[in-house]
């Protein structure tokens, strides 16, 4: 509706500058005319008795100049402009109105001459503002239906059937002409439609090429910037496993696993970091909005970021807090994430504190602004709004301390906008920094129970898992990890596997994890929705994948969750202990 407003307000502006193009030949010709009538009077008169009609003339014709000239100021306005269209009709009506005199006064019954000569003066007058006036209707309509209207009426109330049939004829002229008008009127009010499309189509083409040229660009840059950091954790795990197999005892192993896996993690860092980004780009993230006690959130950041800052000689404190807010869990927590690890990544020395504040007026519902404060190097002003463009970096603090590929807050301001979140930075060189997370509302019911903090420790005794993938590593990995968890695991090479093994199974699993791609054209989800149909009940269920199409993302439906490769061992079994709840 505002696009069709909009739309026809550049119309009816195009009209008005179309109608003033031609105004001036209007007024002149008006002008000319209206002194030729009134010469021609005096010449065969003798006396100037149309003067009073011409001085008329000349005052409407000197205020529609003056018309012309005020509407100079503003013809971007859509306001004015209707002020503008209103003012030149009854300027062209009023001026249309004296003509109209013309057909009254100008001429004695006892003239035919004079007669025709009036009747061809006010059909040419007519006839000639098709033209000029057409551009606006009402205008057209203002001045010829009042400057025709008395002629006619004068022939049809004379005698004889001459008259008559020349009011008639005139009707008829009359008629033919704002018909004329009107039909001008739509083809320009097309052409100037029509130019607009144009110009619209090539203003989305120029977008278009310039979008295709930055993705063009980012391609480049994202090969630049991820071929290095890419190939120094592979490299690294090279290089350590060389090294384990050349190790003689069981602590030097051990030492050198944990460096692997320190490599692995970053890699995994990587990985999802470039899926997070895809999903953002790919409108592929959807809030799942509920009331979250905010003492919970603060209680997970401090168990994982407390040892790090401490380990690293940092101060993490977290002021804690009773309020709860409605937002998506996962969503803020990789937000708050992302803005903590930064901090300590870029603060050699000092602070990091995470807490929040109401920012509302009284009780109608006040937002609530959770900060993270750190006595970091800090960020110029110049640069407050480029560190949330993809791969953009700040390179003020040592590479060994650097992490990942400037894809962080990227990916903060991405899911800031999937909840309804909006991000601030308060930050200056040498006096750190203040990032904040300003959530849409606070919910006022106080008393919701936290969710459980996930156990590294947790086991599955007793339970039955079934897992489905084609790939002979992946699935032998799988099965020996459960079970180590004390799971009883039915492990599966394909769906038909998967399916006769749970008819001939005395109990149905507890959960399922199943790839998304199998082979023989199948895929997880619709092999667990086989499943649930055989069982008559829903199994708790995880999509495995490394597609990041958003289709594939919306196929496995409620109650399904996702996974993303590669799958840590501490997710896929914090994934379990939800299925199994």
């Amino acid at each position: 509706m505002a696009r069709k407003a909009a739309g026809s307000a550049r119309i009816l502006a195009e009209q008005i500058v179309v109608l003033r193009r031609h105004l001036p030949l209007v007024l002149g010709a008006n002008i000319a005319v209206a002194a030729t009538v009134t010469t021609v009077t005096r010449i065969d008169k003798g006396q100037w008795t149309l003067f009073p009609w011409f001085a008329a003339i000349l005052t409407i014709t000197l205020l529609r100049m003056g018309l012309q000239y005020w509407s100079r100021a503003s013809l971007g306005d859509p306001a004015f402009n209707k002020r503008l269209a209103l003012l030149f009709t009854a300027a062209s009506t009023l001026s249309g109105c004296i003509w109209g005199v013309l057909g009254i006064v100008g001429f004695a019954t006892s003239e035919p001459a004079e007669a025709l000569f009036v009747t061809l003066v006010l059909a040419g007058m007519t006839a000639g503002s098709v033209a000029s006036l057409s551009a606006f209707p009402l205008a057209y309509y203002g001045y010829a239906l009042p400057a025709m209207v008395p002629l006619i009426l004068r022939f049809a109330l004379m005698e004889g059937a001459l008259a008559h049939a020349i009011a008639l004829l005139g009707l008829m002229f009359l008629g033919v002409n704002l018909g004329y008008s009107r039909t001008m009127q739509r083809t320009l009010k097309d052409s100037i439609g029509l130019r607009f499309e144009r110009e619209e189509l090539v203003n989305d083409l120029m977008a278009e090429k310039a979008r295709a040229e930055r993705a063009s660009q980012a391609k480049s840059k994202f090969l630049a910037a991820t071929s290095h950091d890419l190939r120094q954790p592979v490299h690294a795990m090279g290089l350590l496993l060389d090294m384990m197999a050349q190790e003689t005892s069981a602590d030097a192993r051990s030492r050198t696993a944990a460096s692997i896996r320190s490599a692995l993690d970053g890699l995994n860092g990587l990985l999802e970091s470039f899926l997070d980004i895809s999903k953002i780009e790919a409108g592929a993230l959807h809030a799942r909005m509920e009331p979250v006690p905010l003492r919970q959130v603060f209680t997970l950041l401090e168990h994982e970021f407390a040892p790090q800052a401490e380990a690293r000689g940092l101060t993490f404190r977290v002021v804690g807090s009773d309020a709860v807010i409605e937002t998506d869990l996962v969503m803020l927590l990789r937000i708050l994430r992302n803005l903590v690890a930064n901090a300590l990544s870029y603060t050699p020395q000092g602070a990091v504190i995470v807490g929040c504040r109401s920012t509302g007026p009284g009780d109608s519902a006040p937002s609530l602004r959770i900060e993270v404060r750190d006595s970091g190097v800090g960020i110029p002003a110049e640069r407050h709004k480029n560190i949330f463009q993809e791969f953009y970096r700040i390179d003020v603090v040592p590479a060994a301390r650097r992490q990942g590929i400037g894809l962080g807050l990227a990916i903060v301001d991405g899911l800031a906008r999937a909840i309804g979140a909006e991000i601030a930075v308060r930050s200056a060189p040498g006096k750190g920094s203040v990032f904040s997370v300003a959530v849409p509302r606070i919910v006022h019911t106080l008393d919701l129970p936290d969710r459980p903090l996930p156990d590294a420790a947790t086991r599955f005794d007793g339970k039955r898992i079934l897992i489905v993938d084609d790939d002979p590593l992946i699935l032998a990995a799988l099965d020996q990890l459960i079970r180590r968890w004390g799971a009883e695991v039915t492990a599966c090479g394909d769906a038909a596997e998967a399916i006769a093994l749970t008819e001939a199974a005395p109990a149905p699993p507890d959960a399922i994890l199943a790839d998304y791609r199998l082979e023989q054209g199948t895929n997880g989800v619709e092999l667990i929705s086989t499943l649930n149909q055989l069982l008559k009940r829903i199994i708790p269920a995880a999509i495995i994948t490394g597609d990041i199409n958003p289709l594939e993302l919306e196929a496995a439906g409620p109650g399904t969750l996702l996974l993303h490769k590669p799958v840590s061992p501490a997710k896929l079994r914090a994934t379990l202990t939800a299925l199994l709840e």
